[in-house]
C-alpha cells in the first residue's frame, strides 16, 4: 500500500492568449493499493484501488482561487499529484 496525503506543487499553465499563468496546487490524495497482475504462486491478481485526488485546490499567483477548474486541467493535476506522492514515498 502507498499511503495517501497532501501534495503542494506550481503548475505552468499554458494558454493559448494569455501566454504561461502560474498556478499553485494543493491535492489531497487517497491510500492507494497499486495493481497486481499475477501473484508469486500463479494465481490472479487484483486491479489498482483508492489514489484518488479527493482535494484539489488551484490558486493563480495573486491568490484568487481557479474555479471552476477545466476538466483536462484537473486531470492532468490529478495525475501530476499523483507522480509527485510517489517520488516522495
Amino acid at each position: 500500500m502507498i499511503r495517501g496525503g497532501q501534495v503542494n506543487f506550481q503548475y505552468e499553465y499554458e494558454r493559448d492568449l494569455v501566454g504561461s499563468l502560474l498556478l499553485y496546487v494543493t491535492a489531497t490524495i487517497s491510500d492507494y493499493h497499486p495493481a497486481v497482475y499475477y501473484q508469486r504462486n500463479g494465481d490472479p491478481g487484483w486491479p489498482e484501488e483508492g489514489g484518488e485526488v479527493e482535494d484539489l485546490e488551484v490558486t493563480f499567483e495573486d491568490g484568487t482561487f481557479m474555479n471552476p477548474i477545466p476538466d483536462r486541467l484537473a486531470l492532468a493535476l490529478s495525475e501530476r499529484a499523483r507522480i509527485i506522492l510517489s517520488e516522495e514515498q
